[in-house]
């Protein structure tokens, strides 16, 4: 295996003309398979592309030996040795190509897009005084003249003379000649804008060019860009141009202008301030023209083209981006804004709408958080770049915090309040795929997302413990008949042994249990199991201990909502109702009429049921009971069992040790 650096993002890869796993991005033009040549153990040394690794990935000036690229060059002529090099083979760059994207086809690459021909005529850099005289940089004064004369017979007068005024003028030239290809020879300049009317996309793979020069060109071809280009491609191209806008040097720019001036005649630019105004207006210009091109692709592709060029150029956020990259996110973070903010708005209606449709059960909100989580995921899409640039400056995009701590606390309530499991995992797992920029929200929805597992294993643990009512989220069966858990109103159960006896010596004992349940709706249903009959049935005690079991799970899921029941009497009432008994809280229960002091009473515990007595109960007392017709004052407790002892303890300071 051939150890190689990617010249794109400076990374680690096997073989120099390969597909790098790291970007996806895959060497096609030439100058870009010659660097990527140099860029390998064919031609450097492994210290060598340390060096030149770390140069890549700090985005620097790549300091490479003429010599290596003339080699490199030299090679690229030969076929043989290009297979050679290249043999990792064209089934090796499909498959990293799969597992670069294993869900959609990959957009036409770079050089199938540049190799459709299409012409242009009127870039800024056609439209330069030095292409309308046909002059060059190091022409005099009296040759600008004669060209101005001689164009103005075949092209518009003034445009001539205006060229001629803006050439001669020491002030209006340094504008035009930063504009144009500074540093350039006079006859490669000719051939550049002719190359730039009949293919200007080839110029993408010029190499060794000055940085402004090379700038010039490429603003000039940004204006071809359609909307027939991929957006991988339009993505590619503008990293290519942020990175040399980084290297733009106002001492280098400076110094190829002088060499050309001291040529010409025009005196020299004495002062570097001018340079970097000039710079600062070029570096609008360069803005400018990849916003336009951005603007001929469909909106889709336009986003697409965006996210893909800050991902890359930033390390999916974890590297600063060049200067450029920054202002064109700005520039999209004001044009997106007024689409954002409008999709932020039906997200929050959809939570509001979500939480209101809660109480009707999770039929109801399952499809709002279907469409929820559509327009989060269109918000997202068109954010996303402006979220992978806020991550790579260290700051926080506030938008993106808003939503993802709505769609939070929505997955939270769901589950805390409505026990709507699936539908808040739903949410958490929305929020981990679209919110992976924004560390604080991904470490607390991560905790989440474990707790939530957790909770999800343990009901898969409880569904197959209790197999026998078929036990499925929020819903049981019994008899054929599925119910629904969260309607459950009041739950009973009883549970008694009975021992019997021949003869006064005990043959055995038989066991019996009853849960008796009420819906909202007044529907109950009785499961019982009994061990008594004919012939003793053994076989029911595993049985009635998952009957047991059952309802210990039944109550401690509803205990909450039953609670609620009781405590909205109290709150409306005054008291609250159970078992043919008024219960005021920390004052007295009334049966029948009779009322009981909390103070002055006793309430004696059995099971099943609690007496009430007064505290100075005497045998009078008892005698009168025993004779009595009258109900004895006592209510059973095995209706709402836990709720109930709660309330006791709770409103009326009655506990009863274990």
């Amino acid at each position: 295996m051939t150890v190689a650096v990617c010249f794109k993002c400076g990374f680690e890869k096997s073989g120099p003309l390969t597909q790098c796993g790291s970007c996806n991005v895959t060497p096609r033009e030439k100058g870009d398979l010659a660097l990527s040549l140099v860029l390998s153990e064919h031609l450097s040394s492994k210290t060598q592309l340390e060096v030149l690794a770390h140069e890549i990935r700090s985005h620097l000036k790549l300091k490479i030996p003429e010599s290596l690229l003339l080699q490199a060059n030299e090679a690229l002529n030969d076929p043989q040795l290009l297979a050679m090099l290249g043999a990792d083979s064209q089934e090796t760059k499909t498959k990293s190509r799969s597992r670069a994207a294993p869900t959609a086809a990959r957009p036409e690459s770079r050089s199938s897009s540049s190799q459709r021909k299409r012409a242009l005529h009127q870039s800024q850099l056609q439209k330069n005084p030095f292409a309308v005289l046909g002059v060059t940089t190091r022409d005099d004064r009296r040759r600008i003249v004669e060209q101005a004369e001689e164009k103005s017979l075949e092209l518009d007068h003034e445009a001539c003379q205006k060229a001629r005024s803006d050439l001669t003028s020491p002030r209006m030239r340094l504008n035009a000649e930063m504009s144009w290809l500074p540093g350039v020879s006079p006859r490669k300049a000719e051939q550049f804008v002719s190359v730039l009317q009949s293919d200007p996309m080839s110029l993408r793979g010029e190499s060794g060019l000055p940085t402004l020069a090379h700038l010039n060109l490429l603003a000039a071809a940004f204006e071809a860009v359609d909307a027939d280009d991929s957006t991988d491609d339009v993505a590619e191209f503008i990293q290519e141009m942020a990175y040399l806008v980084d290297d733009l040097s106002a001492e280098q720019v400076l110094r190829d202008i002088n060499e050309d001036r001291a040529v010409s005649g025009f005196p020299e630019v004495k002062g570097i301030n001018q340079v970097e105004v000039e710079l600062s207006e070029l570096k609008r210009y360069y803005r400018n023209a990849i916003k336009d091109a951005l603007n001929r692709l469909s909106p889709v592709s336009l986003v697409e083209a965006m996210t893909v060029a800050v991902d890359q150029i930033t390390c999916g956020g974890e590297e600063h981006a060049p200067e450029l990259i920054d202002e064109l996110v700005d520039s999209y973070t004001v044009e997106t804004q007024g689409f954002l903010e409008k999709e932020a708005e039906s997200v929050e209606k959809l939570i509001q709408t979500a939480r209101n449709s809660a109480k009707s059960g999770e039929n109801a909100v399952k499809p709002i958080v279907d469409k929820l989580i559509v327009v989060a995921r269109n918000w997202d899409n068109v954010a996303q770049p402006i979220q992978l640039s806020a991550k790579a400056r260290g700051i926080d995009h506030d938008p993106s915090h808003e939503i993802a701590y709505s769609i939070r606390s929505l997955a939270i309530d769901l589950f805390n309040e409505h026990d709507m499991l699936d539908q808040s995992k739903r949410l958490t797992e929305v929020i981990q795929e679209l919110f992976v920029e924004l560390p604080e929200v991904v470490e607390r929805v991560d905790e989440d997302a474990g707790a939530l597992e957790n909770i999800a294993s343990g009901r898969q643990m409880v569904a197959e413990k209790f197999e026998s009512f078929n036990l499925s989220g929020n819903n049981f069966s019994w008899k054929g008949q599925r119910y629904d858990i969260e309607t459950i109103k009041h739950i009973g159960f009883y549970r008694s042994v009975t021992t019997h006896k021949a003869n006064f010596v005990e043959t055995g004992k038989t066991e019996k249990a009853i849960l008796n349940l009420t819906f909202n709706n007044g529907q109950t249903i009785k499961i019982s199991f009994d061990e008594e009959g004919i012939l003793w049935n053994k076989s029911k005690t595993q049985e009635i201990q998952n009957l047991a079991e059952f309802y210990g799970f039944l109550s401690h899921i509803t205990f909450d909502r039953r609670v609620k029941f009781y405590e909205g009497q109290i709150e409306k009432n005054g008291f609250w109702t159970y078992e043919d008994c008024c219960f005021y809280p920390r004052k007295k229960v009334v049966f029948r009429g009779k009322d009981f002091d909390v103070s002055s009473s006793s309430f004696l515990r059995s099971y099943g049921c609690i007496e009430m007595r007064k505290k100075d109960y005497g045998i009078l007392d008892k005698i009168k009971r025993e004779v009595s017709v009258t109900k004895i004052p006592q209510f059973s407790t095995v209706t709402d069992t836990d709720v109930i002892f709660h309330l006791l303890d709770k409103h009326m300071g009655l506990t009863w040790k274990s």
